[in-house]
């Protein structure tokens, strides 16, 4: 298995490219060998790019690809050809691929798909959805999100004037009624984020919802899960700051709030929270 913190760094690596090469819209993953060796990823190049499409290959029999969300592959008859992509470009790219294979073989077999912890409440043109990395064990336990005890969610939505009152967990679908939406990063597994790993998260799949649902803001409750869009991993925290970023999703603002959970207090400051109102008025 590839360690979490060789992705990490190669998702670093690649983001910074297309972040500096704005105008870059497809490279061939060994184009970034010399990146990679200057990171510390790799120690030297072999036979044009073979170190990162060893990895990408490991990652595609393991079914793992999407822990590197830029990668693009094209598959021919006999071999693979690897790309990095922008986050966005790889999204679309997945949908046409499945529009060819299904022309190719006429059908696709069904297959069984690992059931979501807590479903996601989202629905079109939203004020703002909340993003976390995973559901905590309380939530994923009852099934409601934010039911941890000590956790400030509901409350600080009051105070900062979306809801008229402090919600009970258990009517946390009611949020959808004042343009509030929820997801989390990991959809199919609960737990603080020291058991939650790198590879439990999925990019793609939130990004592929927040470009179908357009919400106006995304909020990320907390550092971790900013982390973990920004950069692959849960753990590289200390590279994000709080308020907005200078990223969107097609046209959804993206913001960084202080968490609230109970066990994050010593970080806590509602004055972040106050600012998502002025983003969303």
């Amino acid at each position: 298995m590839v360690d979490s913190e060789k992705i990490r760094q190669i998702n670093k690596v690649v983001a910074k490219c297309f972040e500096v090469n704005t105008d870059v819209q497809k490279t061939p993953a060994k184009n970034l060998m010399p990146e990679f060796i200057k990171a510390g990823i790799f120690n030297k190049d072999q036979r044009g790019g073979l170190p990162i499409r060893e990895i990408l290959r490991e990652l595609d029999t393991r079914n793992e690809l999407s822990r590197i969300p830029y990668v693009l592959p094209e598959r021919k008859k006999v071999n693979t050809y690897w790309y990095f992509v922008p986050i966005h470009n790889a999204i679309n790219n997945d949908k046409s691929q499945l529009i060819e294979a299904n022309m190719e073989s006429k059908s696709i077999p069904e297959v069984a798909k690992p059931q979501d912890v807590l479903d996601d409440l989202i629905t079109d043109n939203l004020n703002v959805v909340f993003c976390g990395t995973a559901v905590g064990n309380k939530s994923g336990e009852k099934k409601l999100y934010y039911a941890g005890i000590g956790n400030k969610f509901y409350k600080t939505l009051f105070e900062i004037g979306l809801i008229p009152r402090v919600f009970l967990p258990e009517e946390y679908k009611q949020l959808i009624q004042y343009g509030i939406g929820l997801t989390d990063l990991a959809k199919r597994k609960s737990g603080n984020d020291i058991v939650v790993d790198d590879d439990d998260f999925d990019v793609k799949r939130f990004l592929k919802a927040i470009l179908k649902f357009k919400p106006k803001v995304v909020c990320f409750n907390g550092k971790a899960a900013a982390s973990v869009y920004l950069f692959g991993t849960k753990d590289q925290t200390r590279d994000v700051e709080y308020g907005i970023l200078d990223k969107k999703i097609g046209e959804t603002q993206l913001f960084v709030a202080p968490s609230t959970s109970g066990s994050a207090n010593a970080y806590w400051d509602i004055d972040y929270w106050k600012q998502i109102i002025d983003l969303i008025a």
